[in-house]
């Protein structure tokens, strides 16, 4: 049976018991009314008659007692003789057919006067006090028979009796089919209220005003963990068990304790039947009735387990972009400074005898200056310009080096379990790398005493809706296991904020940077860990279920030997002196530009006097003028075989992670040593330019499409063959 048909019938047998009960209940208030509708009549009928008898009466004694008072204080001491006046007093009658019964009493209490007409019993008596100069010195009595007032009323109860039977029948009738139709309304209404709370997405509890189960629909039956057959009639807080969000202690009473309290966007945490905790934004609203003037309570509570994480994941990202953005700019400047040096330093070690002591001297400057890069390439990694270089590599051998590096020398041992088939992925080998490096660092130093790092590997594929912060499809899962301390709940949440760090030599970058690393390549990084059960990390990198491409090698046009002339643009002084200082090392004949504009005018002025430059070295980021992006697009529309190479310690712009899609044929990241420099401009030299293939590499074209407005390259006339134009020389032999 579906729910909606359940309820249905749950309601309509409830109507038929209240039907029952509310038939009852009309049936008694009609035969109370009908009962006062017929005691009512007589009775209203006897006090009014009552009342006006009573006050008839009054009204004679006080006439009489005037008239007694004056024969009195003519005569005050012979006044009770006087019978012929007082006869004639008592005989008087202000009410025609009154019928009463009147006599004089003496300062005794002896009868001096009196009518003779009998009143028959019951009466009603009256008397008033006979004043002689305000001094009472006797009294008049008046007395009337109740006899016509008990007839009168007898009739009137006949009548109300009647009357009675007809209220009866009349509030029987009518009220027992407006009720049949009302009863018939609140089943429908209360049926599709039912239905209503049992669909809608938040959890519901109705209370009695004991706090006593009634109501709960299937969103609270499924957040508490109790079915609601099993809540009715339980107190409830045993069903719907909540830690106050602040405290972290259980509230002994949730309705009350919720009712006065006035907190807005604060989350409690709801423990479930077993045992699971979430958070949830609840309130909790009085019932009005009952003879306390509250029938019970309702309560509404929505799961916002979800909804914080995803805020915490969100503000999270942004502290990462804020840090971001400036320690780009700080990269880039500490680059260019760490160029000069490491570039100087490596080109003194070449110029200098291999064992005087100013090599090693020189030789720890280096090691000095790689640490320094090492730290700025940390903060590249999550700036914006710190971008993969993405390429289609396997992660077993990255992650197993990676690994047996970090734990050198420790007195913890790496455990592998790499699932064979391991799909490769298309990510920045150097950054994983250093993810996964960083993970097993944090490992080493969570186990001082030594331990085991288990590190696994395996395909999973994620469905739609399956794992929050993670897009669906088909990933390389990496989990970094420890046997160590454990993270305390309080740090949990900060574990990814940039320098924070529970370690007295810690850097606070290490997750921070795997954290950003992940999700630059499109995955995610969690961390779950238990106070001295140790910590898993674990990494999804969206996966290629392609194969492995085949590697093939490059065919290369060996560089003859020559003098290559090459130009150097770099906005630093000290940089480019540097570049041009390793370059005429090598042998170059070099010359330097300090923006593009004016590398642009040297190369042309070059071509024309017919001495072009063989390659460019160009800085990609000059501030205020003309850099090295535009430059390359400029000088390729005007000479298409030209040969370029990019030089940036940093860039917003995805050149560096994708140099050729821009013309450049090479790349070189600052700081850079000899070494660098000679195996990047060997390279480029060999790189089989338009010139000597007869037409311009297609990745080339592509760049210069994009960057080049008209499509037709400067500088070079339409049909004029390539490797004839003014920047094309024949090297020497």
């Amino acid at each position: 049976m579906n729910p909606t048909a359940w309820f249905g019938m749950k309601v309509r047998r409830s109507m038929k018991t209240q039907d029952r009960d509310l038939s009852r209940i009309i049936g008694w208030l009609a035969g109370i009314v009908a009962v006062v509708a017929a005691l009512g009549l007589p009775a209203v009928y006897f006090a009014i008659g009552y009342n006006s008898m009573a006050s008839a009466l009054r009204i004679e004694a006080e006439a009489c007692s005037r008239e007694m008072n004056r024969i009195a204080s003519e005569n005050p001491d012979m006044w009770e003789f006087e019978t012929v006046r007082i006869m004639g007093v008592l005989e008087q009658r202000f009410e025609e057919h009154a019928g009463d019964s009147r006599r004089v009493l003496g300062s005794g209490g002896n009868v001096i006067a009196a009518t003779v007409e009998p009143v028959p019993r019951p009466a009603l008596v009256r008397s008033r006090l006979i004043r002689e100069s305000g001094r009472p010195v006797g009294a008049i009595e008046v007395s009337r028979t109740f006899r016509p007032l008990i007839l009168h009323t007898g009739l009137f109860l006949l009548l109300g009796v009647l009357l009675g039977i007809g209220v009866y029948l009349v509030l029987w009738i009518l009220p027992m089919a407006a009720l049949r139709r009302a009863l018939g309304q609140l089943a429908r209404e209360k049926e599709r209220a039912q239905v209503t709370l049992r669909s809608i997405a938040d959890g519901v509890i109705t209370t009695d005003a004991e706090g006593n189960m009634e109501f709960m629909n299937r969103h609270a039956e499924g957040m508490t963990g109790w079915s609601r057959e099993e809540a009715a009639g339980r107190h409830v807080r045993e069903v719907f068990r909540v830690l106050d969000g602040r405290t972290g202690q259980e509230l002994s009473d949730p309705l009350a304790e919720r009712q006065a309290d006035s907190r807005a966007g604060e989350q409690n945490v709801l423990v479930a039947r077993d045992g699971t905790r979430r958070l949830i934004d609840d309130s909790v609203a009085a019932i009005p009735g009952g003879a306390a003037g509250n029938a019970g309570a309702i309560l509404v509570f929505r799961d916002e387990t979800v909804k914080v994480r995803e805020e915490e994941e969100r503000v999270k990202w942004q502290k990462l972009e804020s840090l971001g953005t400036l320690a780009g700019g700080i990269a880039h400047d500490f680059n260019n400074f760490l160029a000069a040096i490491l570039g100087n330093i490596s080109l003194a070690k070449q110029i200098l005898d291999p064992g005087s002591k100013a090599v090693a001297r020189l030789e720890a400057a280096e090691r000095a200056s790689e640490r320094a890069s090492e730290l700025a390439g940390k903060l590249l990694t999550f700036s914006k310009g710190g971008k993969p270089v993405r390429e289609r590599i396997s992660l077993e051998s990255i992650v197993q080096d990676s690994a047996l590096l970090s734990v050198r020398g420790t007195p913890v041992r790496c455990e592998f379990g790499i699932a064979e088939g391991l799909w490769a992925t298309d990510a920045d080998a150097g950054q994983i790398g250093q993810a996964i490096s960083n993970l097993v660092i944090n490992a080493v130093q969570a186990m001082p005493g030594g331990g085991t790092v288990r590190i696994r590997g395996a395909n999973v594929i994620i469905g739609q809706g399956e794992m929050a912060y993670v897009k669906p499809g088909p990933y390389v899962k990496i989990e970094v296991t420890d046997t160590g301390v454990g993270i305390p709940g309080k740090n949990l949440k900060r574990i990814f904020d940039p320098y924070f760090t529970t370690r007295e030599n810690g850097s606070g970058l290490g997750l921070t940077t795997s954290y950003h690393i992940m999700k630059n390549h499109g995955g995610n990084l969690f961390v779950e860990s238990e106070p001295g059960a140790g910590t898993t990390a674990s990494l999804y990198l969206p996966a290629s279920t392609e194969c492995m491409p085949r590697v093939a090698e490059a065919e290369e046009e060996t560089a003859r030997d020559g003098k290559w002339r090459v130009l150097v643009m770099d906005d630093e002084d000290l940089v480019r002196d540097m570049e041009i200082g390793m370059l005429e090392h090598l042998g170059c004949e070099a010359r330097g530009a300090r923006d593009g504009s004016e590398a642009i005018g040297m190369y042309k002025d070059a071509a024309m006097e017919g001495m072009p430059f063989d390659l460019v070295v160009m800085d990609l980021t000059v501030p205020g003028k003309m850099g090295g992006k535009e430059a390359c697009a400029r000088l390729l529309g005007m000479y298409p075989d030209a040969r370029v190479i990019v030089c940036s310690g940093y860039s917003s712009d995805p050149v560096m992670s994708d140099h050729a899609a821009y013309g450049f044929l090479g790349m070189l990241g600052k700081p850079f040593r000899m070494e660098e420099l000679k195996r990047v401009v060997e390279q480029v030299l060999a790189f089989p330019t338009g010139r000597a293939r007869g037409k311009i590499p297609e990745c080339r074209k592509a760049g210069i499409a994009t960057m080049v407005a008209g499509g037709r390259p400067r500088g070079l006339p339409c049909g004029q063959p390539p490797g004839t134009g003014p920047g094309s020389r024949r090297r020497p032999a």
